[in-house]
């Protein structure tokens, strides 16, 4: 079975058939908004330090929000704040856990047309 993901229709029951093993794909009907929100961020990067400060794309993250950055360096900012979730301690979950919070991780940017790329 395979879930297609869209950011609006999924249900516990697919998040449920995920975690036991059901493979996600992005819905067909999300990608154009996924590839104009990546389109949009490329424009940002190509007009450089023209470009308006966009808050976590060109610029740093809370107290760091004033100071913008370079493409390179945006990247290595967003590169290092995935890195600074990605920790934590005691027991690891369980693949059905894993699988079902990055379904849920995946939809979200989804419904919020947040720029994601398609890999």
């Amino acid at each position: 079975m395979e879930i297609s993901v869209d950011g609006h229709s999924l249900t516990l029951e697919q998040v449920e058939q995920v975690s036991n093993g059901a493979h996600a794909k992005l819905a067909s009907s999300a990608r154009p908004q996924v590839e104009a929100s990546r389109a949009w961020i490329a424009r940002l990067e190509q007009a450089g330090a023209n470009a308006p400060s966009v808050y976590g794309i060109n610029t740093g993250f809370g107290s760091l929000k004033s100071e913008r950055f370079s493409v390179n360096d945006a990247r290595r900012v967003s590169r290092n704040l995935i890195i600074s979730h990605c920790c934590g301690t005691g027991e690891p979950f369980s693949e059905r856990v894993v699988r079902a919070a990055t379904l849920l991780r995946a939809n979200a940017p989804l419904k919020a047309a947040w720029c994601l790329t398609i890999l």
